[in-house]
Formats: structure tokens, sequence, C-alpha cells
């Protein structure tokens, strides 16, 4: 299972924004005990010292106060868009039952899932883009590739990450070259791109890709709906 386990449970958990919240009340609150100990350590009259602390005490809760604002507004960017069923059936499969349920995803849509029984994860792959691009002066095979991983509780609830690989080699005058690219975690991503080459599917065309992510998650967040799965959201 690529990316690992662990590394997916890492990420679920850095991207929450509940966890990025602790983590900065817990840096705000080791700057505010640090600056008020230099506060009272200034060679300076007492009233002077608790006036310091107090303004320190209205900035850093203001300060606080922006950053959760903040937080907030990027958790509710990530789900613009989404259609999140907010009705969801009463019939509820097991795990075991929705594991073998989503190896006939696939048919009738541009993706196929794999599941990973024993770590509780169903994947969903989306090869949105395989091709060899030409242009001028050099020549490429692109593979692009978007994932939805999807992580289920024993409560009839799961949560989701998002994954992106790039692949691409290249011939040059001169030269060729090889580069990789990923990305593991929360992701607002429409992606429009356009090529002129030869695609491995159709052979040589005037070619254009498009990608809307939104089209995957909407669609697997009805599946599970149907399924007595409810989104636990970000």
């Amino acid at each position: 299972m690529k990316p690992s386990n662990k590394l997916r449970l890492k990420a679920l958990r850095l991207s929450s924004p509940n966890y990025m919240k602790k983590v900065w009340l817990l840096l705000s609150g080791i700057l505010f005990l640090v600056l008020a100990v230099v506060f009272l350590m200034m060679p300076l009259p007492g009233k002077v010292k608790a006036m310091m602390i107090i303004g320190l005490a209205v900035f850093m809760t203001m300060l606080m106060a922006a950053a959760f604002l903040i937080i907030g507004r990027v958790s509710k960017m990530l789900i613009s868009g989404l259609k999140i069923p907010e009705q969801v059936s009463q019939n509820c499969l097991s795990r075991d039952q929705l594991m073998q349920d989503a190896l006939n995803i696939g048919a009738g849509v541009p993706w196929t899932a794999e599941i990973h029984p024993d770590e509780g994860w169903i994947d969903v792959t989306w090869k949105w883009k395989e091709s060899i691009d030409i242009n001028s002066s050099s020549a490429s095979r692109n593979e692009e590739v978007f994932y939805k991983l999807f992580r289920i509780h024993d409560d009839f609830t799961y949560e989701d990450l998002d994954y992106t690989t790039s692949k691409t080699s290249a011939l040059y005058p001169g030269g060729a070259g090889m580069s990789r690219g990923f990305f593991l975690g929360r992701v607002k991503k429409k992606v429009y791109m356009a090529n002129i080459g030869h695609n491995a599917a159709e052979g040589p065309s005037d070619r254009q890709y498009m990608i809307d992510t939104d089209e995957l998650a909407n669609f697997m967040h009805q599946w599970f709906a149907d399924r007595g799965y409810r989104y636990r959201g970000i």
C-alpha cells in the first residue's frame, strides 16, 4: 500500500483543523510564558511590567482569534463546491461488505478502486493523463494520477485524503531527464491542461485533458451515503 498506513494517518492528523488549532494554542501559550518571564526580569516598575504583560495577553488573544478564523475559512474553502449528502441510508453495510462493494466501482466512470481491508482504506484512482507530448524542441511522456484515499471507521463514518502523483520522462536535444512528484494531504484542485501530441489510448491527436476533482469526490460521498456511511468532515 502506497503511501504507507503510517504516513496516511500522520497526514490525516496534521491536516485536521482541530489539530492545527491545538498546535497554535500550544505555541502561543509557550510564547506568552517566555515573553512574560522576560518582561518580569526587566528592571522596570511593577506597574509597567503588569501593563506590558496585560498588553501581551491582549495581543496574543487577538492573534489566536485571527489564526482560528483563517483555519476555519480554509476548511470551508476545501469543502466548498462539494455535494455531501445530508440523508444517509439507514441500511448500513458492514466494513467487510463495504470493502467488497468497492471492488465494483469503475463501471461507467473513469476511476477504479483498490481496497486495503486490514488497514481500513479504500483507494480510488483516477489516471486522468497518460500521453506523449511533443513541441518544437522536446518530447515528453507524462502520467498524472489523482487519488482519493478513504479511511473507514467502525462507527459507520469515513474521512478522506487527497493524493496526487506525476511522472515525466523527457527527451530534448543533447540529453534526457526524468522527474517525479507527489502530494498527500487535502487540496482544493481543479486542473485543465492541453497538448498536441500522442495520446496513449487514442494515438496522434490534438488532445485536451480536463479534470475536476470534485466530480470524483461527489461521486464517492454519494456512494458512501447510499451504503450508510457519514462523512466526518475536516
